[in-house]
């Protein structure tokens, strides 16, 4: 039997990933619109989108963990507040470029909406490229809302 972590394994065998804890209620289950939602967000690929590789469902795995394409810089606030990095105007108008194509993506993509839109669902890889974060699935799971603090992200590594 192949499980979610398996495909996600096989995939990413030592590339950096990062899982992405969305906390859900005792009774969650998976209805086919999250499925269908999941799969559509499983396939969107854009500069300026991070992928989601994978999601973590099975028992014992709770809460649910989206498994996200690991971007070195972390995110535009971790960026942000670290007072060893000047970013002058061209620099920050990149970044907000960037911004701005993957939310113009995503608007015309069959999602439509991006979410809870953040500077921690705003993630930066190690060119420099802001990559968006598509937070709307509270919207199609039965979870209760979230506080950006309840959100846990790791990084992992895929060993093979």
């Amino acid at each position: 039997m192949t499980t979610e972590f398996d495909e996600i394994w096989s995939k990413n065998v030592g590339d950096m990933v990062q899982m992405k804890e969305l906390p859900v209620q005792s009774s969650f289950e998976l209805k086919n619109k999250a499925m269908d939602v999941l799969l559509t967000l499983h396939g969107l690929r854009h500069e300026n989108v991070n992928p989601l590789l994978g999601v973590l469902t099975e028992p014992p795995r709770r809460p649910l963990a989206l498994v996200l394409e690991w971007c070195s810089r972390g995110s535009l606030e971790d960026v942000l507040v670290q007072d060893d990095i000047k970013l002058d105007w061209t620099f920050r108008l990149s970044l907000l470029t960037d911004l701005v194509r993957g939310m113009r993506y995503l608007h015309s993509s069959p999602i439509k909406v991006h979410g809870n839109l953040t500077s921690r669902n705003c993630v930066i890889d190690a060119r420099w490229v802001l990559k968006t974060y598509y937070g709307l699935l509270q919207n199609y799971l039965e979870m209760s809302p979230l506080e950006e603090e309840e959100v846990n992200q790791e990084m992992f590594t895929v060993l093979g």
